[in-house]
């Protein structure tokens, strides 16, 4: 494996610290793989033999290619997720028996004129909206979400196109593929949520709990760990 530097800005990178490579604990680097100046792999991540990696790697991601991108990503005990395909074709609801994130599925209407899908506010949806977005145009090589909420409950649908999507409680990780209108994935408040491999016309609507408030959001991995135990250790108190 290959970590590119530079001998001349050694001194400034040492000193800053903005342009150090990382590679965090857990994580494996294949052979004949480049590793630029600067980059972080991410705790737990695997980046795959001859993989030219130029951006940061999430944690438990699975990198591949030049330049690398999200292939996949692995559980806590590095086995790849795949999607759960059999919970998205059941009829009712399924919640998770670990994460606690659950596929939904909307009412559908299909006739000569179009397709229609419904959801009432407060009884179809988990929670009442107060806040509502759409993701579209991601390109295929960028990952979205990477990031959990203290309070925020968030329902996602993917009226267009597909996208996989990641759920995480701190201990425990699951995959999820929307690829239809009337199948919706509620995650709870402390999920860690990461949504990657958007289709080329993927269009995500996502519905949330609370306004949009910074101080509701934990953008780090370890730091949303240390609130998942934390809360564990009161829980037990």
């Amino acid at each position: 494996m290959t970590f590119v530097s530079d001998n001349r800005e050694a001194e400034t990178v040492s000193k800053d610290g903005n342009l150090r490579t990382v590679i965090e604990a857990g994580a494996t680097v294949g052979g004949g793989s480049v590793i630029a100046k600067g980059v972080r792999v991410g705790r737990n991540a695997a980046v795959c033999d001859g993989a030219v990696v130029t951006r940061d790697v999430p944690p438990f991601a699975i990198v591949s290619g030049n330049p690398a991108a999200i292939s996949g990503y692995s559980d806590a005990a590095g086995r790849r997720l795949t999607s759960s395909e059999a919970q998205r074709h059941q009829k009712d609801a399924v919640e998770s028996e670990s994460t606690g994130g659950r596929i939904v599925h909307l009412r559908k209407a299909t006739d000569l004129r179009g397709s229609l899908v419904v959801a009432e506010l407060g009884s179809d949806l988990p929670f009442v909206p107060q806040r509502f977005f759409i993701v579209y145009d991601v390109p295929s090589l960028d990952v979205r979400g990477e990031h959990a909420h203290l309070a925020c409950e968030q329902f996602l649908v993917c009226v267009k196109g597909s996208v996989h999507a990641i759920v995480d409680d701190g201990s425990v990780r699951e995959e999820f593929l929307l690829d239809s209108a009337n199948v919706g994935l509620y995650m709870p408040a402390m999920t860690w949520g990461t949504q990657y491999a958007y289709s080329s016309d993927a269009v995500l609507a996502v519905f949330a709990s609370l306004p949009y408030d910074a101080s509701d959001y934990i953008r780090s991995y370890e730091a949303f760990q240390r609130e998942v135990s934390q809360r564990s250790s009161s829980s037990r108190l």
